[in-house]
């Protein structure tokens, strides 16, 4: 009777460690990985107090525009197309406010389709 008793303990402990294995393996391979958060381009115009690059890579400079902005052309920053942060506020690479302060420089029409220029 006692060896029966072992039998069934240990076949019940190997199910249990064969179940544990396989939700351990299981849960290894979930993918925990944070999806990344898509950004939506929007228009900002912006409304800094001067055509500085401090003041232009300044995220809190620029209010969220719905529509397209209409500007007249000129060389002064106007508005601009960029992803939102989620808070209303444009997210600003260095490269691009190289090109915003490459535009503003050189006056005219940007070359840069979100970037828009007034006097």
């Amino acid at each position: 009777m006692r060896t029966l008793k072992s039998k069934i303990i240990a076949g019940f402990t190997a199910l249990a460690l064969l179940f544990g294995a396989f939700y351990i393996v299981e849960a290894m391979e979930t993918d925990n990985t944070s999806r990344e958060k898509v950004l939506v381009e929007e228009w900002f115009d912006y409304n800094g107090p001067s055509q500085d690059r401090e003041d232009i890579e300044n995220p809190a400079n620029y209010t969220r525009h719905s529509g397209t902005p209409s500007c007249n052309a000129g060389s002064e920053l106007c508005s601009l197309k960029a992803p939102n942060d989620g808070s209303d506020q444009p997210v600003l690479s260095n490269s691009f406010v190289n090109q915003v302060m490459s535009a503003i420089a050189t006056g005219g029409t940007p070359s840069n389709t979100n970037i828009k220029l007034q006097n």
